[in-house]
């Protein structure tokens, strides 16, 4: 078969090395810019976050905002532990660290381009090469004029490609940003960039939706796990209120008001409180959290009145910061959003119409929160496809 892939990037590359186990297969890649494999090489700060460990797919498909149900069917056929054995096979180390995510041993996302684009020597790359047009003739499909028995569109969130897509029939759900910072401005974080704590809850005010995790202050505003999570989950409401919210900060969300009221009258009565953060905080936050309390620099615990201690209680447990507008994450963008996962076939990533016409990785309305799920999904869709195209029953 002559098969064409469109997009050069994670699950273009993981079809590609899948569809060569058929020799007798020509494989064209398309990709319309000079480079390949980007989002892989600038995953987990350069280190390339290949998967999660998490074996138990009700708990995985958790960490899906999108595609959850879609996946679970699919992760039962190519789970996290087929990653990892899949580049095993092809001798790249993979280790897992506390939290769950999987890197290369060697800490490079080289280790991971490299491995992908072994596939090179076999197939034929088309760099730089725009795809303007798409259409089907009988049982082919002619890309650019070109002639192939079947295609795979792995071109993540390129929006000419959603449009040719739109031309064939293919529903499209809007696409709109996930996985990004919020920019804040506000006093209190002033001076604060840097500023990291491992566990803070956060919550939209006006909404259940709450996040636990850590946070990081930027020179724009707030960032870290807690952050993307919340732009995650939440990615089509924040985008209709066009990124303008108030956000509740619980800097100590393993301690209750009770507890902390209690402290204030313990040990610490007669420490300054300015010199003397409690639960560890860091110093130059806690500073900026008694200045909004009105507390004075050499007051001790024992002389705090009633309006100081409840005021410090509110912004410990309870700051109301207003958020004016995000910024991508690095360079990790994910869309929520895509093609329509009714439209697809799941086990196959197959058009339910449009037969010959396969979908892989971010061209899907799925997306997920940080830790290795995005590959994952990249991954799964992608080996799927190949199976399909090779006439594999999975």
């Amino acid at each position: 078969m002559k098969i064409a892939i469109i997009g050069g990037g994670a699950s273009g590359y993981f079809c590609a090395n899948e569809l060569v186990k058929n020799k007798n297969n020509k494989i064209v890649i398309f990709e319309r810019l000079g480079r390949v494999l980007e989002k892989v090489k600038v995953s987990g700060g350069g280190r390339c976050n290949v998967t999660n460990s998490e074996i138990k797919i009700t708990t995985l498909i958790k960490s899906y905002p999108r595609g959850d149900r879609f996946l679970k069917k699919a992760f039962a056929k190519f789970s996290t532990q087929d990653t990892q054995n899949w580049f095993d096979k092809k001798g790249v180390a993979l280790k897992t660290e506390p939290d769950g995510r999987v890197f290369p041993v060697t800490d490079k996302s080289h280790t991971i381009t490299n491995c992908l684009r072994d596939v090179e020597q076999t197939i034929s790359l088309r760099n730089k090469e725009n795809v303007d047009d798409i259409v089907q003739s009988g049982t082919d499909w002619i890309v650019n004029g070109e002639s192939f028995d079947k295609v795979v569109i792995a071109s993540g969130s390129a929006p000419k490609m959603w449009g040719i897509l739109k031309s064939l029939g293919v529903k499209i759900i809007s696409p709109v940003p996930s996985l990004f910072t919020f920019k804040i401005k506000d006093n209190r974080l002033d001076g604060l960039m840097g500023v990291s704590l491992p566990q803070v809850n956060m919550k939209i005010v006006g909404d259940k939706q709450k996040e636990i995790g850590g946070f990081l202050v930027t020179h724009w505003g707030l960032s870290g796990p807690v952050v993307l999570k919340l732009s995650a989950w939440k990615a089509r409401w924040f985008y209709d209120l066009h990124y303008k919210f108030d956000l509740f900060i619980d800097y100590i969300p393993n301690h209750s008001e009770e507890e902390i009221r209690k402290e204030f009258n313990s040990s610490t009565s007669q420490k300054i409180v300015y010199n003397n953060p409690l639960y560890d905080l860091p110093k130059r936050l806690w500073k900026k959290l008694c200045e909004t309390a009105e507390i004075e620099q050499n007051k001790i615990y024992i002389e705090l009145s009633k309006k100081q201690k409840n005021k410090l209680l509110t912004e410990l447990k309870q700051g109301v910061y207003y958020v004016n507008g995000k910024t991508t994450f690095k360079e990790e963008f994910v869309t929520a959003g895509g093609v329509d996962l009714d439209e697809i076939t799941g086990l196959t990533m197959e058009h339910k119409t449009l037969k010959g016409l396969y979908f892989a990785g971010e061209v899907l309305n799925i997306d997920a929160i940080t830790g290795g799920y995005n590959f994952q999904a990249a991954w799964t869709t992608a080996w799927l496809a190949a199976q399909a195209v090779l006439n594999k029953k999975v």
